[in-house]
């Protein structure tokens, strides 16, 4: 328990090493005042951003002792945001505060999806009140950035609250959850969460802290009343944390107890990779300076969370299986492959429906392997074939659920991986996630166009596979995947290729466009395909099956098992060697079509996939693209991996996740 702002300005004093502060829009005047209380207690070193002019003179004019302050020009204030923001995901700063600009024009640059600070958490204002009468601080949230918090959302700003407390040195805070009544009332939605909340925290689902709600602001602020009401609890007269029903109800309360009560007041934004400054521009310096301070004391325990464990629950659905791994960071704790019996699906019309018996069967995994579902940080379920993907993580939102069940995915297993994602998270109050769905597509507007108006071409490759071996690949010879150019074949039943700069995938070759495969038929003629469709020998489905699953080593051998077939060679059977060396032969003239996406500069080609364990296949390929560039061969595939990996990175704050817009 911390008093009141003079105890936490020792503990920090006595514990903090000094912290880096980006200042946004610095030429201003309380801000600087509160940067130069800051900077004489010896907390912060300011970063000043903004107009160098106006910032220099009222250094000079006010006497500030923080001369030698870093100053940058900035010119305009959406420049200055953008300028902070980068310094934070450089390490530069600890810390980003608001200056003289609006507060639109500095959260734009914070949630943007490519190079702001989001970390996967919602974010969420937590202000904390020294307040005439109250024993203790007391935090209040989220009065500043979610106006209609729904239950999950409401768990995420609780959590948040309770983690920043502990890293004040709290232990078990106690949270109230204020509405207007102390009783759950179907008629007042917001005691039905209070309701909900206090059974999760009882369950262990919320952990770190004391639950109770739904309770009035009378019964919470005074045991006499409680007493009065009958109402039982530890929290009355006690709480530490308010979360209140809405962002309007939490405003309207939290400057009630500035101006009214005279309460003393810091707030930063939590939830993001550090904290930050989002004070009103008519806040009092010593308001900013407070909110300094709490930066500060959050920051020192913060950095402790690199080391947290993160536990991801990791779900790849197959037409015929479920796959389900968890792990702990970067370790996988089991990793097991569910098959279900064709008497098990046939009682479900659609793959969809599949939802809950999948999600029953997960259950009774995790129970079989002793995990504890409260201990889990996110769920990672395989992306689907929804249209309009980027690469990278996406949080499973009420958006991408109501897409799934509408039909605007492509029929596939994998949309199943969204959904239950969904289904074991929801309960949890954790974020679900799916991470490089299959039809992610990064490619340049120049990449999409075809020689027909009405078809656009979009991504459909190994996505997963093949930027989680990038990935590693990139790590053997100490480089960032987004600085490395590289070319990618992904050798399974179906063959994709693909390109990759910065990053991300700017072109590639899918299954049905490009070489054969063990059972892919691969680009073919298409005036040849045409006649065959109208031939009226075969149908819609026929066609589709000489295409996939019927088509490439298969429909000459009867078999995919590219075993059997290096067999069939080793006896002599010519027209095995010929198939074989003509698939490896499209393979390497589909990374060779390629290069020139990249301009010729390639760093590596990698061959991955089941079918890069063969020697004999791979080095037909290597013996034609090694002039090119070097050939690395990283057989099999682990989307496990890829799926937690991702995830990691974005509860670790290292990228950002995205939620889906539909076309």
């Amino acid at each position: 328990m911390i008093k009141n702002f003079n105890e936490l300005i020792e503990k920090i004093k006595n514990e903090t090493v000094k912290k880096t502060v980006a200042v946004v829009a610095a030429h201003d005047l309380h801000t600087l005042e509160a940067v130069d209380i800051a900077y004489k207690k010896g907390i912060i070193a300011p970063i000043l951003i903004g107009d160098c002019d106006k910032i220099k003179e009222l250094i000079t004019t006010h006497g500030f002792q923080f001369k030698d302050a870093e100053i940058y020009e900035a010119k305009d204030n959406t420049e200055a945001a953008k300028k902070a923001v980068s310094m934070i995901r450089e390490g530069a700063a600890d810390i980003l505060m608001k200056g003289k600009l609006q507060t639109a024009t500095l959260l734009r640059e914070i949630v943007n999806r490519e190079r702001g600070l989001q970390t996967g958490r919602i974010m969420s204002h937590f202000g904390i009140f020294e307040i005439p009468g109250y024993h203790k601080l007391l935090v209040l949230t989220d009065g500043g950035m979610l106006p209609h918090p729904n239950i999950n959302q409401k768990v995420q700003i609780l959590m948040n609250a309770v983690d920043t407390l502990h890293f004040l040195g709290y232990k078990n805070p106690k949270v109230a959850v204020l509405t207007a009544t102390e009783v759950v009332n179907p008629k007042i939605p917001e005691s039905v969460d209070g309701g909900l909340l206090k059974k999760m925290n009882e369950e262990g689902t919320l952990k770190g802290c004391i639950v109770e709600g739904p309770i009035s602001y009378d019964l919470m602020i005074s045991p006499e009343s409680a007493k009065v009401k009958g109402y039982e609890s530890s929290v009355t007269g006690d709480a530490d944390i308010l979360l209140m029903p809405n962002m309007t109800s939490g405003n309207l309360l939290g400057k009630a107890l500035r101006i009214t009560a005279g309460a003393k007041m810091a707030g930063i934004i939590v939830g993001s990779k550090v904290p930050i400054v989002l004070a009103s521009r008519s806040a009092t310096a010593e308001e900013k300076y407070l909110s300094l301070v709490l930066s500060v004391a959050s920051t020192q325990r913060q950095k402790e969370e690199t080391l947290m464990n993160y536990k991801i629950l990791a779900i790849n659905p197959g037409s015929t299986s479920t796959k389900i791994a968890v792990y702990e960071n970067e370790n996988r704790i089991f990793s097991e492959n569910v098959e279900h019996t064709a008497e098990e699906l046939n009682q479900f019309d659609d793959i969809l429906d599949q939802t809950n018996f999948r999600a029953q069967t997960i259950h009774s995994i995790l129970k079989k392997h002793n995990i504890e579902l409260s201990e889990l940080s996110g769920v990672a379920g395989r992306g689907g074939l929804l249209p309009n993907m980027l690469g990278g993580g996406y949080i499973v939102t009420d958006t991408m659920i109501d897409a799934l069940y509408n039909g605007e995915a492509s029929p596939h297993a994998s949309n199943l991986g969204a959904l239950l994602a969904s289904e074991i998270a929801g309960p949890l109050g954790i974020n679900a996630y799916i991470y490089d769905a299959v039809t992610a597509t990064e490619f340049p507007e120049i990449a999409i166009v075809t020689g027909m108006p009405d078809v656009r071409r979009q991504s459909a490759c190994h996505v997963l596979n093949m930027k989680s071996i990038s990935r590693k690949v990139a790590k053997k010879y100490g480089k960032s995947y987004e600085d490395m150019h590289l070319l990618v074949a992904h050798l399974g039943g179906g063959i994709s290729i693909s390109a990759h700069e910065g990053g991300k995938i700017v072109d590639s070759i899918s299954d049905d466009s490009g070489p054969f495969g063990p059972e892919r038929s691969g680009s073919v003629p298409l005036l040849y395909v045409i006649e065959m469709c109208y031939s009226g020998k075969y149908n819609k489905k026929e066609m589709i099956s000489k295409i996939r699953g019927r088509g490439g080593l298969k429909a000459y051998f009867g078999t995919a098992d590219c075993r059997e077939i290096e067999k069939m060679i080793a006896e002599g059977n010519e027209k095995a060697r010929l198939m074989y060396e003509a698939m490896a032969y499209q393979i390497a003239k589909g990374i060779g079509q390629l290069g020139p996406v990249l301009k010729g500069k390639v760093d590596y080609i990698i061959l991955t996939g089941g079918l890069a364990y063969s020697e004999m296949l791979t080095g037909m390929i290597a013996e034609r693209v090694s002039s090119i560039a070097p050939v690395e061969i990283m057989p099999g595939e682990d989307e496990m991996e890829a799926l937690a990996l991702g995830i990691l990175r974005i509860l670790r704050g290292e990228e950002t996740s995205r939620e889906y817009q539909p076309v």
